[in-house]
């Protein structure tokens, strides 16, 4: 799978000067800087937060605080997994779940981190420690590049001059929650600055056989003076999460932590370098770019229900069967009046027949699926934000364009 995007864009916006204000407060309007603007001028309910206010919140990741204090967004764990949620926003989707329609665009320091292979956003590989603040803007903005349909979420990541010093927090909670985190930062007088953390969680997880272990670092080094600001930075991640499906509504009622099948667990891991530069030219002229690199790799292990075992007798072992098992080590086995009344969960035919080389894939009613996606993707793109006076206020022109190419090689799932 192969996948190149060009991209151009141009916005034009007009707006009456506002009185002069101690205390501004701006939003972007593009995925790079350069395009910010008044709160009071955006076309339309752009809501952000600050690192500061997600660390308050004690939100387990970027996900939770989306769902606990933006307006409009809506998460369902159909994953079940605390890193793997479907976020919701007026409608339209970002999930880690390949075959999602999805709907958003996010952006983390101006790379947009929807997938190649399925525009899915793992959430997992979002390092919450590392984060300066978000935005979220709705609507359908070609600014945002492909498949922007109901919003985009732009990221900013930390840097010395904002997050300078050692900070070290661990946490402990229920179901074997711990979690565990040291970042630290500062500036030289001569503008360089820099910045880097590590983040552990693991966890059993509330159900039977479901943990997650999630790894995460991030460290930027960048240079900057009071025209120019330049950066690079490393983001690595390794998660193993597990989040089994749905239960039958009785075995709910005799225990909620059970399981129906086991184990539905994704592995991730990701590393993305990416560089970053803006330059100030005159009051009215701010020029910026990116350029990125990043690779993902994806397992998956998932146990099913076998659908062609359901018109098949899986229960009572037939007498070759039996004579397999025996000639195997096995005991214990029925030698008659086995039936669908007396045992729900069958697997002595299963066995048989594995022995054999018969017929497993009719007399097991369960199966493991395994798939695994290799992706690639880098690109670079710019910008130029002109300010310019207008008899009506200002008006603020942004051009820029962009180049991404990527590429993936599935392996089709096998059982």
């Amino acid at each position: 799978m192969k996948s190149v995007v060009l991209g151009l864009l141009a916005s034009v916006s007009l707006a009456a000067v506002a009185q002069a204000q101690t205390v501004v407060e701006t939003v972007t309007i593009t995925p790079l800087p350069g395009g910010e603007i008044e709160r009071a001028e955006a076309a339309g309910p752009v809501q952000s937060a600050t690192g500061a206010q997600i660390e308050r919140l004690n939100a387990l990741d970027l996900t939770e605080y989306l769902r606990r204090a933006v307006g409009g967004v809506y998460v369902n764990d159909i994953q079940n997994n605390p890193l793997q949620p479907d976020v919701d926003y007026r409608g339209f989707t970002a999930s880690p779940l390949l075959g999602t329609a999805q709907g958003l665009s996010v952006y983390f320091d101006g790379v947009r981190i929807n997938q190649p292979f399925g525009d899915v956003v793992s959430w997992d590989l979002i390092p919450r420690a590392a984060i300066a603040g978000i935005e979220l803007a709705p609507g359908s903005n070609p600014l945002f590049g492909r498949n922007t349909l109901g919003g985009a979420l732009t990221i900013r990541s930390k840097d010395g001059r904002s997050a300078p010093g050692l900070a070290v927090e661990a946490g402990y909670g229920s179901f074997g929650r711990r979690q565990t985190t040291v970042e630290g930062g500062g500036a030289a007088d001569n503008g360089l600055h820099w910045y880097g953390v590590v983040n552990r969680l693991k966890e059993d997880g509330w159900r039977d056989f479901s943990p997650t272990e999630a790894g995460q670092a991030f460290g930027k080094l960048g240079w900057s003076d009071e025209a120019t600001d330049i950066a690079a930075s490393l983001a690595l991640a390794s998660t193993d999460l597990t989040g089994n499906g749905l239960q039958e509504q009785r075995f709910l009622q005799r225990d909620r932590a059970s399981v129906y099948t086991k184990p539905d667990n994704t592995k991730n891991q990701s590393a993305l370098l990416n560089l970053t530069g803006s330059r100030t030219v005159s009051d009215s002229l701010t020029i910026s770019g990116d350029a990125f690199w990043r690779t993902l790799k994806t397992k998956t292990l998932n146990g099913d229900l076998n659908d062609e075992s359901l018109t098949e007798s899986i229960y009572q072992p037939s007498a070759g069967e039996r004579a397999a098992l025996a000639a195997a080590g096995y005991t214990g086995f029925p030698t008659a009046g086995e039936t669908a009344a007396n045992t729900p969960f069958p697997s002595w035919r299963c066995i048989a027949n594995g022995l054999l080389n018969s017929e497993p894939g009719e007399k097991c009613n369960g199966l493991l699926n395994r798939s695994s996606i290799q992706q690639r993707e880098g690109g670079l793109s710019g910008q130029a934000a002109w300010t310019t006076p207008v008899p009506a206020g200002e008006s603020r022109l942004v051009l820029g364009g962009g180049y991404v190419g990527g590429g993936g090689r599935s392996t089709s799932p096998s059982r």
